[in-house]
């Protein structure tokens, strides 16, 4: 692993760990419409995320945006937006699953 460190993007890394922890959070599976899109500048990272029903018929979107220093920050963003989409009812989408 450590031969391997200096291959890591840290943009990349904190990106895909916020989009991660989004659709683990939702219960996403490859069943799931579920979309999460993360990007990272000059230590902000903003995360955009869709749940749809299955058959398309209704869509959710929302983002979060924060300031980001280590992994489990970006973790956080992801579970925080997911959180947000549970309030608005998500879990009715993912269920219909």
């Amino acid at each position: 692993m450590a031969a391997l460190l200096p291959l890591n993007d840290t943009a990349t890394d904190l990106a895909t760990r916020s989009e991660r922890a989004f659709s683990r959070a939702l219960s996403g599976s490859c069943h799931t419409p579920l979309a999460a899109y993360a990007t990272w500048q000059e230590g902000t990272l903003w995360l955009r995320g869709l749940v749809a029903s299955r058959d398309g018929s209704e869509v959710m979107r929302g983002d979060l945006e924060s300031e980001i220093v280590d992994a489990d920050e970006a973790e956080r963003l992801g579970v925080e937006l997911a959180g947000d989409f549970l309030r608005r009812g998500a879990s009715r989408l993912i269920a219909s699953d």
